[in-house]
């Protein structure tokens, strides 16, 4: 009895583990929307809660809050005291800083928008072409190579600096960034994580399993 009984728990626990690993792996990777092309993004939003109320964002308009889905041809408006990232997965991600308005477009092989006000970090994968306009620029990548980089719309321009790769911007001038893969062991980092803890749970219910079996077969039944 008590084996069967330990049969069912372990089921249970293995049925709950499967479903902790599909649901972290839906949280760490972001999806594409495989209709006209377009992608979808997950956001993320940043800053301090006012009056016990978490920080948001505005989406097309609407309050939005950490978790909510981004669909192309959208814009996303940050408040003065909030930041947020929008991770595409493998196209890339954006990253608005405080005061910020973006208008985004975003396929499996582009990243477009229009920048309004504020600052965004952009980090493209390769294969992904890259353009931000703003109200007196256009920024760039080259030959659509991964790349980082930030742009800062300022009173009389647009400041814009390149982390990683070649940014061409101001009619053709271009900045260059120095090559530093952190990010992207940053992500593997995010990516092994949860799967480490989802590992080690199978590991701590399969020794506790065994163990207890054994205890039930070194049982001496007192009916001889």
């Amino acid at each position: 009895m008590k084996r069967i009984n330990s049969r069912r728990i372990v089921s249970s626990l293995v049925a709950f583990v499967l479903t902790f690993a599909i649901l972290t792996s839906q949280t760490v990777f972001a999806f594409s929307v495989r209709g006209m092309g377009s992608a979808a993004g997950e956001i993320t939003v940043t800053g301090p809660a006012k009056q016990g109320e978490k920080p948001f964002v505005l989406v097309n308009g609407d309050p939005a809050f950490s978790g909510r889905t981004f669909l192309s041809n959208g814009t996303i408006t940050t408040t003065e005291s909030s930041s947020a990232n929008v991770n595409f997965g493998k196209i890339g991600r954006i990253s608005l800083g405080p005061g910020s308005t973006l208008t985004l477009s975003v396929s499996e092989t582009s990243i477009s928008g229009k920048l309004s006000s504020g600052s965004i970090r952009v980090a493209n994968g390769e294969g992904v072409a890259v353009k931000i306009d703003t109200p007196n620029d256009a920024v760039t990548n080259e030959a659509n190579a991964a790349s980082r980089f930030s742009i800062d719309v300022a009173a009389g321009g647009s400041n814009v600096k390149s982390e990683k790769g070649v940014v061409r911007y101001n009619n053709g001038q271009s900045t260059t960034g120095i090559h530093d893969d952190d990010d992207d062991d940053e992500e593997n980092w995010d990516v092994w994580v949860p799967l480490i803890v989802i590992g080690a749970a199978a590991a701590v219910i399969i020794t506790w399993v065994v163990v207890a079996d054994d205890d039930d077969d070194d049982v001496v039944s007192p009916v001889r």
